[in-house]
Order: C-alpha cells, then structure tokens, then sequence
C-alpha cells in the first residue's frame, strides 16, 4: 500500500463515529425538584463528529452508556452512589427536609471499561 493509499484510508475511517474519542466528557444534568424529592435529566455528551446532514451526534447513538449519579450531603459531608444503569431520569427520593444535596454524575462505558470525568456539582436545598 503506498502512503497515498494509506492517507485515503485514515481520511475515510475518520468519518466512521464508532472511533472512541480520546476523553469522555461528563453528561448534561439538570435537576427538578418534585416534592421533597430531585428529577435528574442526564443527556449524553456528543460526539466530535458531525453525521452526513452536519447535525450533532450523541454518544447514546453509538456506544452503550451507563450512567453514574452521586449524592453528597453537605451537612454530613458524605457521598453516596444513588444510580447507575442506561436511564436518563432518575429520581432521588427520601430526602432530608432543611438539607443541601449536591449532585454529581459521570458516564461508565463497559465496553471500553472507561468513565468520563464528573459533571459539575449542581446544589440544591430541601424545604
């Protein structure tokens, strides 16, 4: 194969998504309160890569995602994992009244055995 033929075939097999990026960035989070308890809505980070329309495209769309949400209690200074699994609800019950909970949350994929770094600590007070 001469190098030209080499660099055409890099150049095509960088359009294919599946190529794992180098670095997992943390999942969207955003919290609802409901009720004495937390909705978190995670939304995956999305590819460097565009699709052939030139439209983003999610990790969900090519990798199986596991999501890992954790707890910290800032009066008691403790983490707790709360979820892990592929959805991208989760909902924390059974909290403290009068308490600040910070949450955080980052992505596992199996199958590269890779985590990505944790989203930003989102804070919130219980009535």
């Amino acid at each position: 194969m001469c190098p030209c033929e080499i660099l055409h075939f890099l150049n095509e097999l960088s359009k294919f998504p599946i190529l794992s990026p180098a670095k997992i960035d943390p999942p969207v989070m955003n919290i609802i309160q409901v009720n004495g308890s937390l909705l978190v809505i995670l939304h995956a980070p999305n590819l460097p890569h565009r699709d052939q329309k030139g439209e983003n495209v999610s990790m969900e769309d090519y990798y199986e995602l596991v999501y890992r949400v954790f707890i910290i209690n800032n009066s008691l200074e403790k983490e707790r994992k709360v979820y892990e699994g592929a959805h991208r609800v989760v909902e924390i019950e059974a909290l403290t009244p009068h308490a600040v909970y910070c949450i955080v949350a980052e992505i596992y994929q199996p199958m590269l055995d890779r985590r990505s770094q944790r989203s930003g600590e989102r804070c919130v007070d219980i009535p």
